[in-house]
């Protein structure tokens, strides 16, 4: 009689301890893959998108993103969180290296010509016997957001080794090659030459080569990349935020809506719903370049993210904690090596006292130079009207344990005409024009 009383206290327990057990295992081996989509300065609402779903515990396995959404998503992976994101872009230094602008401090008005009235320069360059007319390639000078693309991610490539599965979370994001119109999906390398490939929007911002391709912004083929997160990742779930429109008809007047329409590839914004959950932050009073209006467009991604929430917790059932994944950031963090040079190499320039110019101006009579050293030289040397473009790109040598720092740079067209005038409400007005021979000698 006692044991027919125990036998289904026991069943009883034993089947709540093996759905206890079941429940674990799938917690455990559930995984997040999220995915956030090109946009512009909409793109902020993705730091409000992860900032809610680590408030709910919600882990985030893996990361990728197109253009801005590849910015967020890579600043993610290298060990930044959302409150730092905001305070990034939010400071100053994004605002200089977002608009091209110098800070002050690295003004150097000695290494300039004389102002003159002219409006318009050209350069030429004679090839093959004719001279043909370069006209500018993009409307943002690349020189202040390259430096600070290598400054913020060049200790974050060292610590994984140049292998984005080895990042703080697995990244990927995309590239468009202009070339051959197709997308790259970038996976290795250096994690600020990614980033800045896939956001390179054409005219705004200057392209670079990867790999030998010249590769433009993502979102040109590929702006929210759900289905290479699928095959790269196959994570058991996929979270999708999207910030981004398909370009409408442009008004006749609207040069940049123009642009859009013929450069952006249209995209469908959607994830099958046993696939994951998609989220949509929608506006229309937000432009590419609004990016002063981050704590609306915070603010709007934060309720969109709440407005899932349910939804997201229902289907997701393991958490991280707080302390757990502040804890896994500082320790990824603290690998990072201080940026200190060494070696630096010059390529581009062919004459050989040139590169000898480039990296005593650098370096000076110096073992090793620090970071905010480099900036203050590197600056000078971008105001040096000789030079055209210099992009500076470091390697981690973990024999010396100091960078490598490659430059590469283009001198200026030794050619240039320059068109303008002074304008006035007098009868009288003037017209200029110049013509200009550089020689860049050591």
């Amino acid at each position: 009689m006692p044991v027919l009383q125990i036998y289904p206290v026991m069943k009883r327990f034993f089947l709540l301890l093996f759905i206890v057990y079941i429940t674990s295992f799938n917690s455990i081996a559930q995984k997040v893959g999220l995915v956030l989509s090109g946009g512009g300065a909409k793109g902020f609402a993705h730091i409000a998108v992860i900032k809610a779903l680590e408030e709910n515990g919600i882990p985030i396995d893996y990361i990728a993103g197109t253009s801005m959404g590849a910015i967020v998503a890579g600043l993610y992976a290298a060990g930044f969180s959302a409150e730092e994101m905001e305070t990034l872009f939010k400071s100053e230094q994004f605002k200089f290296w977002s608009t091209g602008k110098i800070q002050e401090e690295y003004r150097y008005y000695f290494r300039r010509l004389e102002e003159d009235p002219s409006w318009l320069e050209l350069n030429l360059l004679k090839k093959e016997d004719k001279l043909k007319i370069m006209p500018p390639t993009n409307i943002i000078p690349e020189e202040q957001m390259d430096f600070a693309f290598m400054e913020m991610f060049s200790a974050v490539t060292a610590v994984c080794k140049s292998d984005f599965n080895q990042l703080l979370v697995p990244f990927f994001c995309i590239a468009t090659d202009v070339h051959n119109n197709r997308e790259v999906v970038l996976r290795q390398g250096d994690l600020g030459e990614a980033i800045r490939a896939s956001m390179t929007f054409p005219l705004y911002f200057k392209p670079i080569e990867i790999d030998g391709a010249l590769v433009f912004d993502g979102g040109i083929v590929n702006n929210f990349p759900v289905k290479n997160m699928k095959e790269l990742f196959n994570p058991d779930i996929i979270i999708g935020h999207n910030v981004a429109n398909n370009a409408k008809k442009p008004d006749p007047d609207d040069v940049m809506a123009q642009i859009e329409n013929m450069i952006l590839q249209k995209t469908d914004y959607v994830i099958e719903p046993e696939d994951g959950i998609f989220m949509q932050t929608l506006f229309t009073n937000v432009s590419l370049l609004d990016f002063k209006k981050i704590d609306l467009i915070q603010k709007a991604g934060y309720e969109t993210a709440y407005q899932s929430m349910e939804t997201i917790r229902q289907r997701i059932s393991r958490r991280v904690g707080a302390n757990e994944l502040k804890q896994k950031r500082a320790q990824f963090n603290m690998k990072k090596p201080p940026l200190i040079f060494q070696n630096i190499q010059v390529e581009g320039v062919e004459e050989a006292n040139q590169r000898k110019y480039i990296i005593q101006s650098l370096k000076h009579q110096s073992q090793v130079i620090d970071l905010a050293e480099l900036k203050r030289e590197y600056f000078k040397l971008v105001a040096d009207q000789q030079i055209k473009s210099l992009r500076p790109v470091s390697h981690y040598n973990p024999e010396t344990g100091y960078f490598d720092l490659h430059l590469l740079a283009k001198t200026n067209d030794p050619m240039q005409v320059k068109f303008g005038g002074n304008i006035s409400t007098r009868p009288i007005n003037q017209g200029f024009l110049s013509g200009d021979y550089r020689f860049f000698k050591e």
